[in-house]
């Protein structure tokens, strides 16, 4: 599977200083998911001392990166 970035997504992860390595981290290892419905999900996962939320759509067999916050914990 691939990952693709929409441009919301890049630009949340430059404000929140997100990595594309951790994203990569999230997706493969994920503490949590959570399907929000229309084939999209949460994945969550502490990295780093932060808490990650990544929302995401797998859409022929690609993960489609649609936003990126830190959460409390």
């Amino acid at each position: 599977m691939s990952i693709i970035y929409t441009r919301h997504a890049l630009s949340r992860m430059r404000w929140r200083k997100i990595s594309k390595a951790e994203i990569e981290e999230v997706i493969t290892l994920p503490d949590q998911k959570e399907n929000i419905g229309f084939q999209r999900f949460h994945y969550f996962k502490a990295i780093n001392n932060r808490y990650l939320r990544i929302t995401l759509a797998i859409e022929d067999k690609n993960f489609i990166i649609i936003s990126a916050v830190q959460k409390k914990n």
